[in-house]
This record gives C-alpha cells, sequence and structure tokens, in this order.
C-alpha cells in the first residue's frame, strides 16, 4: 500500500527546470533515503512533498489524495499526516522541551489534558522523559534533534520528512539518532524519508535509495544495486567514493593502466551477504599460490546486509583462470591498474 505517490513532477525557477519528470512510490513502513549533490533539486522536492512548493506539473499523492490540488485550508489539514524533522531543529528556544513538542497538538486543536498526555508519551518514546521542563539551551544536539522528533511525531503523522536531520550532530549523536529513527519505524510502522547528502547515513539507515542529480531521478532502489554497478553516472559515483575504500596517495601516483614486469595487480572486490563472511583473502592465497595484500577496505553494513568493500594487490597477473574465480566469488570485481612491486 502506497503512503506516497508522485507522478511526472516537473518545477523551474526563472524557467530554468530544477525538478524533471519526477515519478516514485513510498510504501507503508518503509525507509527511504533520497540523496544527491549540492543543487541536485533535494530541497525543492522536498517542500513539494509537504506542500510548501506547488509545482508546475504532476501530483504529490498523500493516503490517496493530491496535495497539489489543495486549497490552502485543506492544504494545512493534509500537512499534519506529515511530520518533519530539520537540520537545525528549529526549536522555540523560550520554550520548554515539553511546550515545543505541544505545539502542534496547541494548533490542531487537542484539549490540555489529552496535549500532556501524547507530550509525556513522546517524550518516553525519544529518551527525554525526564527533560520535559528543560530549555533548549540546556540539551546537547543530539537531544535537541530528539525533541524535535517528538514533535514531529506529535499528529502521528503517516508520513515522516528528514531534512538532513543528522547534518549538524557529531558521530555519535548521528548514530543515536538514527538508532531512534530505526526504532521508531520498527515500533510504530512509520513511514520514513530521509533527505541527506551523506552517503554514510543513507548507507546505515535506507532500505532503499533515490538518487537525484540535476534534477533527475537516477537511480530508486537498493544501495547494493548501486554498490554492484560498474557503469554508474559521475554523480552518483562520487557519492558511493565517500563510502568506498580509498586508494594511499602513494598508490594512486604509481598507478599505471599496463601492467609491466615486477608489477602488482591492483583489484577492487565486493562481497555482499554470506560471501562476506567467507576466508575469502586466504581462498585465493592459496588457491593460486600467490601473495595478497590488502590495501584498504573492509567489513561493514549496506542495509543491514553484511558487505566487505576492499582493495588488494596481487604479485601476479590475473589469468583467465583466476579472473573467473574472483568474478564468481564477488558481487563486484574491477583491475584498477597496476603498481611496481615497491611503489
Amino acid at each position: 500500500m502506497s503512503v506516497l505517490s508522485v507522478a511526472g513532477l516537473w518545477h523551474s525557477f526563472a524557467k530554468s527546470p530544477v525538478l524533471k519528470d519526477i515519478s516514485f512510490e513510498v510504501e507503508k513502513g518503509e525507509i527511504v533515503g533520497l540523496i544527491g549533490p549540492s543543487g541536485a533539486g533535494k530541497s525543492t522536492l522536498l517542500r513539494a512533498l509537504c506542500g510548501l512548493e506547488k509545482p508546475d506539473q504532476g501530483s504529490v499523492v498523500l493516503q490517496g489524495q493530491d496535495i497539489t490540488t489543495l486549497a490552502e485550508r485543506d492544504l494545512r489539514k493534509a500537512r499534519q499526516n506529515i511530520g518533519l524533522v530539520f537540520q537545525h531543529f528549529n526549536l522555540l528556544q523560550t520554550k520548554t522541551v515539553a511546550q515545543n513538542v505541544a505545539l502542534p497538538l496547541k494548533i490542531a486543536g487537542w484539549s490540555s489534558n489529552d496535549i500532556k498526555a501524547r507530550v509525556k508519551e513522546l517524550l518516553e518514546l525519544v529518551g527525554l522523559g525526564e527533560h520535559s521542563e528543560k530549555y533548549p539551551a540546556q540539551l546537547s544536539g543530539g537531544q535537541k534533534q530528539r525533541v524535535g522528533i517528538a514533535r514531529a511525531l506529535a499528529n502521528a503523522p503517516s508520513l515522516l520528512l528528514c531534512d538532513e536531520a543528522t547534518s549538524a550532530l557529531d558521530p555519535q549523536s548521528t548514530t543515536a539518532v538514527l538508532d531512534l529513527l530505526s526504532d521508531i519505524n520498527r515500533k510504530l510502522g512509520l513511514t520514513i524519508i530521509l533527505i541527506t547528502h551523506e552517503m554514510d547515513v543513507i548507507r546505515r539507515f535506507a532500505q532503499r535509495v533515490l538518487v537525484l542529480d540535476q534534477g533527475e531521478l537516477v537511480h530508486n532502489g537498493a544501495i547494493l544495486d548501486l554498490l554492484t554497478r560498474s557503469n554508474n553516472p559521475p554523480a552518483v559515483q562520487a557519492l558511493l567514493n565517500e563510502t568506498r575504500p580509498a586508494l594511499p596517495h602513494t598508490l594512486q601516483s604509481n598507478l599505471t593502466n599496463k601492467p609491466l614486469e615486477k608489477h602488482l595487480s591492483v583489484v577492487r572486490a565486493l562481497l555482499v551477504g554470506d560471501e562476506a563472511s567467507t576466508a575469502f583473502i586466504s581462498d585465493i592465497s592459496i588457491r593460486f599460490d600467490l601473495r595478497l595484500v590488502l590495501i584498504s577496505g573492509g567489513a561493514s553494513l549496506y542495509a543491514g546486509v553484511p558487505t566487505v568493500d576492499m582493495v588488494f594487490t596481487l604479485d601476479k597477473p590475473l589469468s583467465e583462470e583466476m579472473t573467473a574465480y574472483l568474478s564468481d566469488r564477488t558481487q563486484l570485481m574491477e583491475v584498477l591498474g597496476y603498481v611496481p612491486a615497491h611503489y
């Protein structure tokens, strides 16, 4: 069942298109990451999804209702179905934690007793039950974002939009907030779209990823599909490179395209799922009687799936048999080049 359906979305500023025929659906309970470089159109798309920007063409159907066709009064009511979490928290500094969370409930016309009970429930959910009377200035960045999440959940929305929700946080707070959002998704079955420019956040959090580039939707699917595809568009590959193992400078500067005498082969390999827990390095070394040296990379999780992404050198040229074996054992294998044995 689709919570959100976007079809044929176009939008321009000063006759310059910033969204070009965007179409996708988000199912109930999904966690979707929306990523792209600066200027890709992420902010404009976010504003269209919550009715703050009326597109030139296309539809945004939320819970069966096209919000692009609604009058302002009906649109305000429809927006209660959407929770928004912001990068810089947007908390009222002169209001307590409880008062910040209560604000959307007051606007929606809830009674005082119902507001009090709901605020207590939400603060317990985000782990701030003992901080209700504190002011934002007394909280850490991670705690402020928890308040923002509680406020966004106040009206029990069907969709939570997180706009760069972790960009202003330190790594530890980022992990805590992502864990909280994942927990909320599991407990409430809440649909979440997280807009970010950080591929590492997508890797750790999203079940599916939408990639925007120059206003176009260039990928809609699993992040592992991107990892295992060797012909990604340049903008997509640049995002992936943020989380993939990098070549050391000394190796990069000595890399050549042609195998020469006494040169090592430099290979990148990706192992996913069960293969990620095998004795890959020792298996290759023993089978082909060669010296395999791990240069960079290691194990991690992509959308909860064990993954090993690594770069290594081999002290023998890749034979047809070796290439076939490596291709069979890996989800992606590519020869990056060759370096002198003592680079």
